[in-house]
């Protein structure tokens, strides 16, 4: 008899260590992840309405007015160029999260994973440097 299709799965390490090389910023372009400020919610308002979605407008700014915002946006150059929420639909829940298609392949969208998976755990959340 044959043994069950997906036994070699059970028996692996599903484990990711957040803190591997493949997360650390590669980009040689510089920026900055920080969680949003109150005065960054009519930009990335702007930001998300123009490249993504009123719906994920909707859901970010949920979070973005709490009294511990639980989003997070990328800025270069002074300007934002992603962004990543937590709690924003339901607590427990990740996203939304984007980033401009002009930055995508940066590291950005890690950065910006990295710092929302540590925020939601409960864990200190590093610098941009520290990623």
């Amino acid at each position: 008899m044959n043994a069950p299709l997906f036994t070699h799965i059970m028996n692996r390490d599903l484990l990711v260590n957040l803190y591997d090389d493949f997360l650390k910023n590669k980009s040689d372009d510089a920026f900055d992840v920080r969680r949003i400020l109150s005065p960054d919610v009519y930009h990335l308002e702007s930001f998300i309405q123009t490249y993504f979605s009123l719906g994920w407008d909707s859901e970010i700014k949920a979070g973005c007015y709490k009294v511990n915002p639980t989003v997070f946006i990328a800025i270069k150059d002074g300007q934002i160029v992603g962004f990543a929420g937590y709690d924003c639909t339901a607590k427990g829940y990740f996203g939304p999260t984007g980033v401009h298609p002009k930055f995508q392949g940066q590291g950005i969208g890690r950065a910006l994973l990295l710092k929302t998976l540590l925020a939601l755990s409960g864990l200190t959340v590093m610098t941009t440097q520290e990623i």
